[in-house]
């Protein structure tokens, strides 16, 4: 089956500056639109404009653009995923939330897989520190962990947590 056979609705995508290119060729498929013409320039904070069946005309605003490269042995298939979200709807948009917390212990907002690398790894090296071998085997130990944490993707995922737990070896 073609594309243009999934393609059945007309848009007319306005730039941020009030440009407007259309009709195209899309699919709306929710607060997904798909259109397969790669030259097309579209950006986020734009509109995309539909007409329905009833005559009315529904507006969407462009949250994001991803363009996505078919492989080269295939003919078609490079497209723009684009993330809208309907202007007239009633639902307000996912908001966020803050949440102070004070005077606990314990307390850990995500899903902790950091926080639990970086109890770990200073749980590791205060057992070095305390462990009853040659201050050599030691600080060869320290060392390695030193470069573990050093090294540019530790770093990356642990953020400044690397930084604080080198400090303490």
């Amino acid at each position: 089956m073609g594309f243009d056979r999934l393609l059945s609705d007309e848009i007319y995508i306005v730039s941020r500056s009030g440009e407007e290119t259309g009709p195209v060729k899309a699919s709306v498929q929710g607060d997904k639109v798909y259109v397969f013409d790669e030259t097309l320039v579209i950006e986020e904070g734009g509109k995309i404009l539909r007409t329905l069946p009833n005559g009315k005309c529904e507006s969407r605003t462009i949250l994001q653009v991803d363009f996505h490269q078919a492989p080269r042995q295939m003919r078609r298939g490079t497209h723009f995923k684009i993330i809208t979200r309907k202007d007239s709807s009633l639902v307000d948009p996912p908001s966020k939330t803050t949440i102070n917390i004070t005077n606990s212990q314990g307390i850990q907002i995500g899903d902790g897989n950091v926080q639990n690398i970086v109890a770990s790894l200073d749980t590791l090296a205060k057992a070095i520190e305390s462990a009853d071998v040659p201050e050599d085997q030691k600080a060869d130990a320290k060392q390695k962990l030193k470069a573990f944490l050093s090294h540019p993707l530790t770093t990356a995922v642990l953020g400044s947590a690397a930084g604080k737990l080198i400090g303490m070896l």
